[in-house]
């Protein structure tokens, strides 16, 4: 009877050790989970914001080249009406 009175505490402790380390492990592993999403996410952030630089840059370059042509291809008739004119006073 002493026996079987001394290992119930004992074995009470151990469920409850046993079970406070379950716990331990699980929580462990919900903070990696946790861990893990957040830096999935901040890499997705991360991520989005580069692209939104990206789109500006290629927007603002797009820009100035467009610009560039224009005033390019108002230079070429430009110069192209007083090439004309020219022929024709030249000719005659």
């Amino acid at each position: 009877m002493t026996t079987t009175m001394g290992l119930a505490p004992a074995g009470y402790a151990i469920r409850l050790d046993a079970e406070a380390c379950c716990n331990a492990q699980r929580l462990l592993s919900q903070q990696r989970a946790a861990r893990k999403a957040e830096a999935e996410s901040a890499a997705l952030t991360e991520r989005g914001r580069n692209a939104r630089e990206f789109h500006v840059v290629l927007a603002r370059s797009l820009s100035v080249r467009l610009v560039h042509l224009i005033q390019r291809s108002a230079s070429l008739k430009a110069d192209r009406a007083n090439f004309w004119s020219g022929c024709r006073c030249a000719g005659g």
